[in-house]
């Protein structure tokens, strides 16, 4: 197997690359809207793979507590980009594997803690060679659920529809 053939079939199994797949030689493919099939060579699968390759940040924050800080860990630890999410003290630590674009999504969070979390304060990193799962990169969510893992209430937020798609293990998930 060429190493073109490895990036091809990586990306297939991502929840982004849904309608796309390898053919016979490896190349990526996609069904048009005529009827045909687009090919994709690998300096495209390459590109397209980038593109979707999940972002992973790193959330740390301080709760007032360290019950509070485990009661955020618990809650947040559903949610479908939560790679994990712990708590020591009053310190809460969250790693997530989340679309290349909602890094927005996560530096909210950060700015602001006590209204998304009920932290006293957070900071967000963005990592560049570290790769991590959650349920969502793995393509294991699909949106069932009323309402938000976390209890988050999608349509009531400011951010729904405008920056945000919603949650995507919700019925109210807009994205594709």
């Amino acid at each position: 197997m060429n190493p073109e053939d490895c990036l091809t079939k990586r990306v297939i199994n991502h929840p982004s690359a849904q309608g796309f797949r390898t053919s016979h030689s490896g190349w990526l493919t996609s069904k048009a809207g005529n009827g045909r099939r687009n090919c994709y060579g690998w300096k495209e699968s390459l590109m397209l793979r980038e593109k979707m390759k999940p972002l992973v940040g790193v959330l740390l924050g301080d709760a007032l507590t360290p019950t509070k800080a485990a009661s955020i860990a618990d809650r947040y630890s559903q949610c479908p980009y939560c790679v994990c999410y712990t708590s020591a003290g009053c310190m809460v630590i969250g790693v997530f594997s989340l679309p290349s674009d909602h890094r927005w999504w996560l530096e909210w969070v950060a700015e602001n803690s006590e209204g998304t979390l009920g932290l006293k304060y957070a900071e967000v990193f963005f990592t560049q060679g570290v790769e991590a799962s959650s349920s969502w990169a793995r393509g294991e969510v699909r949106p069932n659920l009323k309402q938000a893992p976390c209890g988050a209430d999608c349509p009531e937020c400011s951010k729904y529809r405008e920056a945000c798609d919603g949650c995507p293990a919700t019925h109210n998930y807009v994205g594709s």
